[in-house]
């Protein structure tokens, strides 16, 4: 008996380790169903909704933000104030109290606080921020647009300290002109070309602790080096071309993909997490009408029709869409939908950005001189 009990874990043993690295052949994305979503205002329900709302001063605009806890992060910078609508530099003399800031504000607004000022002769663009609770990281350009990588540890050191270069363009080998970031507890990632190939892509990490920088998956064929890196719930996705196929590949510590979904189509910003997955198709000729959704649960893929997306990520089931229109939430396990953001003429929202802690956050423009960013949160 003990025998049999001991082969029937082994055998258990074996399915799960097989079943942590599966490989999904899905058919063509033009054979994929479109799902009949039915729509349902109890949707709301299964979200928490944070509104911050800041005042920017005159002139000032903010270039970059990111929601952590109950803080926004966030930069203020007067460059519209000394260039002109064609990006050239007016005769206004730069005046130094108008330096570009990077500041932080707590949901109550009860405290608006500045955590670094640069000190130069021309206003500093900052176009990323990212925070995992203890580095504050983000992406400047100098007079000359060239970009740097700075670091700040906002748990162990006094703010006072000057930033810490960690990467640079052209310092580093650096192929594009901008990259584009993604944080984790430990490591910053981001998409570059390799320094021996300028045509092939790989995902690079930076180490908080140890301070290097490493190539995590090499031979990407992204459809934009400019594209974010998925993290949703401990998940990393990204996904290149192999053999005629797109390959989706999720990855919890990039030793070895968790799950391949592999598809005969070009595809473009792959988003997931432990519950679903979600792209769009990529190429010159893609078809922008529909969002591809495969469920790890149902182990099927469906699509859904849509209206000039411009950004979409995933919060535990639910996909959430900012669309010509508004924010759209789609429960996909449940086949439900509702529009949560109505949009006019007025009023717009901004790019939809993963969360270190599980949430969504993006920024709403409604008025002049207001910064005014949502976060969600499942319920």
């Amino acid at each position: 008996m003990k025998k049999f009990i001991a082969l029937l874990l082994t055998f258990s043993l074996v399915l799960t380790a097989c079943d942590s690295n599966k490989e999904v052949n899905l058919q063509s994305m033009s054979e994929t169903k479109e799902n009949d979503y039915k729509q349902s205002d109890s949707l709301s329900d299964k979200i928490v909704i944070e509104k911050f709302r800041i005042d920017i001063p005159e002139n000032a605009s903010v270039s970059s933000f990111c929601v952590y806890d109950d803080i926004i992060y966030y930069s203020i910078n007067y460059i519209s104030k000394y260039e002109n609508s064609e990006g050239n530099k007016t005769e206004l003399v730069f005046d130094k109290k108008d330096n570009t800031e990077i500041r932080s504000c707590s949901l109550d607004n009860s405290e608006d606080k500045l955590i670094y000022k640069y000190d130069e002769d021309t206003p500093i663009n900052i176009t990323d921020i990212q925070f995992n609770g203890t580095y504050l990281i983000w992406e400047d350009y100098d007079k000359y647009q060239m970009y740097t990588i700075n670091s700040m540890d906002l748990k162990n050191s006094d703010t006072d300290k000057a930033p810490e270069k960690i990467f640079s363009q052209g310092k580093d080998d650096s192929k594009l002109k901008s990259i584009t970031l993604t944080i984790s507890e430990d490591e910053l990632y981001w998409y570059d070309y390799s320094s021996k190939d300028d045509t092939v892509l790989s995902l690079y990490s930076y180490d908080f602790k140890d301070k290097n920088t490493n190539a995590k998956v090499e031979k990407l064929t992204l459809d934009s080096p400019y594209e974010h890196l998925s993290l949703n719930d401990g998940l990393f996705t990204t996904y290149q071309r192999e053999d005629g196929f797109t390959l989706i590949k999720t990855f919890e510590d990039f030793k070895k993909a968790k799950t391949t979904l592999k598809v005969s189509e070009n595809i473009r910003n792959p988003v997931a997490n432990k519950k679903i997955c979600a792209w769009m198709q990529g190429g010159e000729n893609a078809n922008k009408d529909y969002i591809f959704v495969y469920s790890f649960s149902k182990k099927d893929i469906e699509k859904i029709k849509v209206f000039e997306v411009f950004s979409y990520s995933v919060l535990d089931d639910l996909l959430i869409i900012n669309q010509k229109d508004g924010i759209y939430c789609y429960d996909i396990e449940n086949s439900q939908y509702n529009r949560i953001i109505s949009e006019s003429e007025d009023s717009s929202c901004g790019y939809i950005y993963s969360g270190i802690e599980d949430n969504l956050y993006f920024e709403r423009w409604a008025e002049d001189n207001v910064l005014e960013v949502y976060n969600y949160k499942i319920a």
